[in-house]
């Protein structure tokens, strides 16, 4: 059985077709999205040179080829509001220090949690969670014995006598608020000791490494379901700890 074409509208798929049909998809985007597009400012070509050559934000002695955040910066500067602040949303470090307007922000949760910060919602779940630390790292420290560890190469291993200590919470994000639930991201310090560490007996016998001790930075997500007219009442569901994933280290530090 073979297969048939419509030569016809084959012959009128062209370059220019083609490009046309993805610039007003594009464009649909954008609208649907209330996206603004900044226009490049017509000095900014010589203000980008300048900095080239004097090696200063974004450019470096190592980076020489960042002509488009630099231009994007140039752009991001001539915004009307401006001089109030500009958040961007990157994991770029080019932006960091590009200009003392710029607040870099890490990703879309963190940007909903400072956006929510001034509610009388968000404050009462921060609040509920410092309040209930220590019980809601209890959870999260039951996730946590859960994961699996991976090589840098891809190898699953196992950890003997395993113990995780939460020792710190450097931050604290709200996002998805609901009358009665929102989102909590912790983001931890989290230290790991065991016996030895060996590789999983799929692989056969391995190498060993006596006295595991690794503290590593990890995020821990979980939706927490609470009552604004009983302030000590919470309940934490839906855990994961580092989306899920296994945790992984590197072998020859040890």
């Amino acid at each position: 059985m073979g297969i048939k074409y419509d030569l016809d509208a084959l012959n009128k798929v062209t370059p220019e077709s083609v490009e046309g049909a993805l610039q007003s998809k594009v464009s649909k985007f954008f609208e649907s999205a209330k996206v603004t597009v900044l226009p490049i400012p017509n000095d900014a070509t010589p203000i980008v040179i300048d900095k080239y050559f004097k090696r200063e934000k974004p450019f470096s002695v190592e980076k020489k080829d960042e002509f488009r955040d630099a231009f994007v910066i140039e752009a991001l500067k001539r915004l009307p509001d401006a001089s109030n602040g500009i958040y961007i949303v990157s994991c770029d470090p080019d932006f960091v220090g590009a200009d003392e307007r710029f607040h870099i922000i890490q990703g879309v949760e963190e940007l909903l949690s400072q956006y929510n910060s001034h509610t009388k919602v968000s404050n009462f779940v921060r609040r509920l969670v410092d309040k209930n630390m220590v019980s809601i790292c209890k959870i999260i420290g039951k996730a946590i014995d859960k994961l699996d560890f991976v090589s840098y190469h891809g190898r699953m291993f196992d950890v003997g006598g395993l113990s995780s200590d939460i020792f710190e919470v450097t931050n604290t994000l709200v996002f998805n608020l609901q009358p009665r639930q929102a989102t909590v991201r912790l983001e931890l310090v989290v230290q790991f000791e065991g016996d030895a560490l060996f590789l999983g007996d799929e692989y056969g016998v391995g190498d060993q490494f006596e006295g595991f001790n690794e503290t590593l930075n990890l995020e821990s997500t979980f939706t927490l379901r609470f009552n604004e007219e009983l302030p000590d009442f919470f309940k934490v569901a839906d855990v994961t700890v580092n989306n899920g994933n296994p945790i992984t280290i590197e072998l020859s530090s040890h």
